[in-house]
């Protein structure tokens, strides 16, 4: 994703500065998994699971990218349970979004594990009965959203070999 390209324009292009913001980006999902957890949790175990997500965390030595998939995929998440909490339809738009992003970040490995496990979810809770199946549409468009930009930029630079060679 563009990201890192952002982040080493404004800092310098080093190996300090990616692994400093992969620690700053990996910090950020302590806090959504603690949001996440805290809606279908109680406290103390919300509290256990954000801890834990820190014990979990790596810096690997061959990839940086996949802590954005993983913030992409909580970002998803919290967005659902904002709107099942709320139920304005928004939310599901962003949820849609960052699933796009997490399929842009790494999208045959982490990223159909995301837009599948969100597709799973929306199915659990139309069978619940806690969103109708026109909702599936929204978060729909906000993945294309994502995806859109990126399949025209390289529609002109080489086509579909080019993006998905881009990709891994």
């Amino acid at each position: 994703l563009c990201v890192y390209p952002l982040i080493f324009k404004i800092f310098g292009v080093s190996l300090p500065v990616l692994r400093i913001s992969y620690v700053i980006i990996g910090s950020l999902c302590v806090p959504l998994v603690y949001c996440l957890s805290r809606r279908l949790m109680p406290p103390a175990w919300s509290g256990l699971s954000a801890f834990l997500s820190v014990l979990l965390m790596d810096v690997p030595y061959y990839t940086y990218n996949h802590i954005l998939a993983t913030a992409a995929g909580l970002f998803a998440l919290v967005f659902i349970a904002r709107f099942l909490e709320t139920d304005a339809r928004y939310n599901l738009f962003l949820a849609g979004v960052f699933t796009g992003i997490g399929f842009l970040v790494k999208p045959f490995l982490m990223g159909i594990g995301i837009a599948g496990a969100f597709l799973l979810f929306m199915i659990a809770l139309r069978l619940k009965g806690k969103i109708k199946a026109a909702h599936f549409a929204i978060p729909g468009m906000g993945f294309m959203v994502t995806l859109i930009p990126f399949f025209v930029y390289f529609s002109f630079k080489g086509g579909l070999t080019v993006f998905l060679a881009n990709m891994f």
